[in-house]
């Protein structure tokens, strides 16, 4: 889920989507299927709870990962009290990160 952000892209299944919208915190993400891609995939025929292949677009996670190394190197031991006041705000770094 870190790599996860609204409007980003994401493999599901093989077939590249983009996500419409996401909750990290909640865990949950959601993509909109155009009526081609319904149509030339099985995704209309999952059932709710099915297993599902899914993939984080490299790029995203390159992103994601080089803001947070650069977050974690600049703020070395003010790190937890960052952490902590972004956890009585209802956010996490991850959030943060992502923004």
């Amino acid at each position: 889920m870190p790599n996860v952000v609204a409007e980003g892209c994401i493999a599901i299944n093989g077939a590249s989507l983009t996500e419409a919208d996401a909750d990290r915190q909640a865990g949950w993400f959601e993509v909109w299927l155009i009526p081609e891609t319904q149509r030339m995939t099985t995704f209309g025929d999952k059932p709710v709870g099915a297993r599902l292949n899914i993939e984080i677009e490299r790029q995203t996670q390159v992103f994601v990962d080089t803001v947070r190394d650069a977050i974690v190197e600049k703020l070395g031991p003010l790190l937890p009290a960052l952490e902590k006041l972004l956890a009585g705000q209802g956010m996490s770094l991850d959030g943060l990160v992502a923004g």
